[in-house]
């Protein structure tokens, strides 16, 4: 779907989508997703959107702000984003930037993101261990631009890896991530019938070590 808004080159791509109820329940979900040229004049400021934000920047400079202080964004950089609340992102003066990015909501959508971000509004991740992120979102969008059929449960999987991608990465464990990852997906995987408490998730991505 194309979409003509203020910073958006024609280029660009856009698609909603509304999961049944049991998925609503059941799974984290897109609600959108799209792939955004967007030029200078580029720039987001709403009071209130009532979803959650993933943002990969693939190419150019742009910024976000996080606790009302202004955060530069680079190419490989990547954030989430509480639209719930007051939010504003956008391109830098006089630069373009191309970006991939998903709405997503669900029931334990919000204990993800207070548990990720630790009472600020935004969390942003630097290149370094990006690329599994870019590579979850594209799953997501190629889904709704490719027209296949939209899988509830894989889209599921898709924001739950890069949920945990944020959780390790504030867990001060960088060497041991991709371990640490995988160890925590399986555990997910293996006990998705139960009712999973986000603390529990972030003790496995952050165990504590007795002296």
């Amino acid at each position: 779907m194309k979409i003509r808004e203020r910073g958006v080159k024609p280029q660009s791509s856009i698609y909603f989508h509304t999961p049944n109820e049991v998925d609503r329940k059941l799974f984290l979900f897109p609600t959108s997703c799209g792939h955004y040229f967007c030029d200078a004049q580029y720039r987001v400021y709403r009071e209130r959107y009532l979803k959650y934000l993933i943002l990969y920047v693939q190419d150019g400079q742009g910024y976000v702000y996080v606790n009302k202080h202004k955060t530069p964004l680079f190419k490989g950089d990547v954030f989430l984003l509480d639209c719930y609340n007051h939010h504003v992102y956008g391109t830098e003066s006089g630069l373009e930037m191309e970006i991939l990015w998903v709405h997503f909501d669900g029931m334990m959508a919000d204990n993800y993101f207070k548990t990720i971000t630790r009472g600020a509004n935004c969390t942003v991740l630097s290149p370094r261990d990006t690329q599994n992120i870019y590579n979850n979102l594209y799953n997501i969008y190629e889904q709704f631009h490719e027209k296949k059929a939209v899988s509830e449960i894989l889209n599921n999987k898709y924001i739950v890896n890069i949920l945990t991608d944020f959780l390790l990465d504030n867990s001060g464990f960088s060497d041991r991530k991709d371990t640490i990852r995988d160890d925590l997906l399986a555990y997910i995987t293996d006990n998705i019938q139960l009712p999973l408490k986000l603390e529990e998730l972030a003790e496995r991505a952050s165990p504590t070590t007795n002296a």
